[in-house]
């Protein structure tokens, strides 16, 4: 057991070594492999916008499709990952549901907010006019809400574990989740 206590920590100090150098190459290869738009803003009513970050491959030319994903926190999501396949990869961060300025009901405009960036997101230079939308939890609801009205351009949806608001959410087997307790309320 000391000997893998040792082993761990020879391999903890390793890769905290190379962090300042790993770091720097990362955001080169960054740079050369992808055109990458941070807090663009889309209006999606009168007086509410949705904040994306866009990340597009640099050596394809053309028109490509798109994929759209709706977090509520987008620092755990890489908006590169569509990206590197081919795609504009496009990560939209939901409205704030505390922001005392545009009360927002939890539920019910995440649908009207996802047609309106899938419209915005059809009409870009760089799109060819087919989106699709994933999503895993509170991302998998929106990409089911946008479906009401199924707008000319989404063409597929991906959807993992979505929430289902009312049976699953804000409790899970009975047992409030906190995180939802927070984000509700």
């Amino acid at each position: 057991e000391a000997m893998d206590l040792i082993w761990a920590w020879f391999a903890y100090e390793a890769y905290r070594s190379f962090t300042a150098v790993v770091r720097p190459l990362a955001a080169a290869e960054d740079k050369r492999r992808y055109i990458s738009d941070e807090d663009v803003t889309i209006s999606v009513s009168k007086s509410a916008v949705i904040t994306v970050n866009v990340v597009r491959p640099r050596i394809v030319a053309g028109k490509l499709p798109a994929i759209l994903e709706f977090a509520l926190d987008t620092e755990t999501r890489d908006v590169r990952e569509a990206a590197a396949h081919g795609y504009v990869s496009v990560l939209a961060r939901v409205r704030d549901l505390r922001d005392k300025s545009d009360p927002l009901v939890p539920f019910q405009s995440e649908g009207d907010d996802a047609r309106a960036v899938i419209d915005w997101m059809a009409k870009q230079e760089w799109s060819n006019g087919r989106v699709g939308l994933l999503g895993s939890g509170y991302g998998g609801y929106v990409a089911w809400a946008a479906t009401k009205r199924v707008p000319a351009a989404l063409k597929a949806i991906v959807t993992s574990d979505p929430i289902a608001p009312g049976i699953d959410l804000p409790m899970a087997g009975g047992i409030f989740t906190n995180p939802s307790y927070r984000w509700l309320y």
